[in-house]
């Protein structure tokens, strides 16, 4: 009996216990029931609005904004297939293919056409570079002239860019020009891609012109524009292009600030360079160019050790350059630093033999356009350089006469690795192991024979 006593007030605290949870539950489940039928999902006519709004800045590739008004559709009609995968094709063009994938999943389980899926799966495929198993069905698409024509070229266009693939953007944007002339996107991208592979700002000029009588206040094509008036030296005229790109919304200015910082010391206006400079590297720090203007501005201030401080942090970022190392070689001669001024002078006369090489080759390369072995050869001074960027596009250009150049398949191999773009670097693998594999089998017929 004194044991049931003593566990009596433990089974009233229990019971309590188990009352004052069930109540919190009733009381958790009865507020969402409310917050859930008081926020009642937008009316027919409003989503309309919605679908009609997200249309418009469709039209405009104003893509996020459109994925704002889905989302309202969306709510009014979630079991639609044609809202779902219309936000799985926004979202995918706005850049964002991993969320475009639900919609684009919960579209096909609410049966819109198989053929609309497929393709649209393809798309996300080349737009994130991994655009080999997809080109070829999607350019034979392209030669039907299908309605998604545009769409198709825009995933094309930016999965070979990803992929360094500058020659077959030219190509690809030359017809998507041809096809629809107003169509600025085809004209920035065109006009960017001629000046990272062949420097032709006389052509990317013109492009760039067109995009701002299409769109006048497009950032993009007021730096680009911006940036080949500054290296054609007309630096009055880049400077409002530069500012007009300053003054959008545009997420990184780093490269517009140092357009304009360039520009202002070109003219002579060193202070205004300077407060510009200031902005950039409150941005970027490490930013090795701008470590080299700043040095100039020092210099032309008369300040040399400053200027040897900028000029030993830009050769740091970017070393063994012919110009930066000339200017520490000129300073340390000012400032009388012997040791310094002999390891530089060995250093110049190094890069300058390197130069040498590198312009005897580029020569022969106009002389033989079609010998890979010459392309081969400065694609991978490129790289010895940390220019590898442009290494890369010297080998795209000789896969584009040689698609079975071995040689090349295994820096690019090489490069990507180093890069850790795994993908791409396994697909050079084996693109390199089906070349060698081929070639066996032909010595092996021709032995046989």
């Amino acid at each position: 009996m004194p044991a049931q006593g003593a566990n009596a007030p433990r089974s009233a605290r229990n019971s309590m216990l188990v009352l004052i949870t069930a109540a919190a539950l009733i009381l958790l489940l009865v507020g969402w029931t409310v917050r859930h039928f008081l926020r009642s999902p937008p009316r027919p006519d409003d989503a309309q609005t919605h679908w009609r709004r997200a249309q418009e800045f469709i039209a405009t590739r104003d893509f996020s904004e459109a994925a704002d008004h889905l989302v309202q559709c969306l709510e009014a009609w979630p079991l639609s297939a044609e809202a779902n995968f219309l936000m799985a094709r926004t979202l995918r063009r706005a850049g964002h293919p991993g969320k475009s994938k639900f919609y684009l999943d919960h579209a096909e389980v609410l049966r819109w056409p198989k053929k609309q899926i497929d393709l649209e799966r393809k798309l996300r495929r080349a737009q994130v570079g991994d655009v080999w198993d997809v080109e070829d069905s999607l350019i034979d698409l392209l030669n039907t002239q299908p309605p998604e024509e545009v769409i198709i070229l825009e995933a094309l266009v930016a999965g070979f860019m990803a992929s360094d693939r500058l020659i077959d953007v030219i190509a690809l944007t030359d017809v998507w020009a041809d096809r629809y002339p107003d169509d600025w996107l085809a004209l920035i991208l065109r006009g960017n891609a001629q000046l990272r592979l062949y420097g032709k700002p006389g052509s990317a000029a013109k492009d760039f012109e067109r995009v701002l009588e299409l769109k006048p206040n497009d950032p993009d094509a007021h730096l680009a524009l911006a940036q080949v008036l500054n290296n054609q030296g007309d630096f009055k005229e880049a400077i409002p292009h530069f500012e007009a790109c300053l003054s959008s919304k545009t997420e990184d200015l780093t490269e517009a600030l140092f357009g304009l910082a360039n520009c202002q010391f070109s003219l002579g206006y060193t202070d205004q360079a300077r407060a510009t400079l200031k902005q950039l590297f409150e941005k970027n720090k490490d930013h090795a160019t701008a470590c080299f203007l700043q040095a100039k501005v020092e210099s032309a201030d008369g300040r040399e050790e400053e200027t040897l401080r900028w000029l030993q942090k830009a050769d740091a970022f970017s070393p063994d350059e012919s110009d930066i190392t000339t200017a520490l070689l000129q300073v340390c001669r000012q400032l009388g630093r012997k040791e310094d001024m002999a390891r530089y002078e060995d250093r110049l006369k190094t890069i300058r033999l390197r130069n040498e090489k590198l312009d005897r080759l580029l020569t022969l390369t106009k002389t033989y356009p079609e010998d890979p072995e010459l392309r081969y050869q400065v694609g991978m001074i490129c790289l010895e350089r940390g220019r590898d960027n442009e290494a890369s596009h010297w080998f795209q250009a000789i896969l584009y006469r040689d698609p079975n150049h071995l040689p090349t398949l295994n820096a690019l191999a090489d490069y990507y690795q180093k890069k850790g773009n795994l993908k791409m670097a396994a697909h050079y693998l084996r693109k390199v192991d089906k070349t060698v594999g081929s070639a066996t089998s032909k010595s092996r017929a021709q032995a046989g024979k």
